[in-house]
């Protein structure tokens, strides 16, 4: 950390808040940037969703996680 500042560690459902909430505000931008669906912006591919719903968020969010178990 920089000088004069702390760092906080925060676990379970409360710290995982924060995460997520940054993690739907990168998938959003990613798709406003016209990434969706190919990771690649500005190609006949991707198409650039100017509002995402918030469903569409969370759905890509969901579908993107994967098992902590084999």
């Amino acid at each position: 950390p920089y000088s004069g500042q702390a760092v906080t560690v925060s676990e379970g459902t409360s710290g995982a808040a924060g995460v997520v909430a940054g993690a739907a505000a990168l998938v959003r931008q990613w798709m406003t940037d016209g990434y969706y669906p190919v990771g690649v912006p500005n190609i006949p591919e991707s198409i650039q969703i100017t509002a995402p719903s918030a469903a569409l968020v969370k759905a890509a969010l969901i579908n993107s996680g994967e098992s902590l178990f084999q």
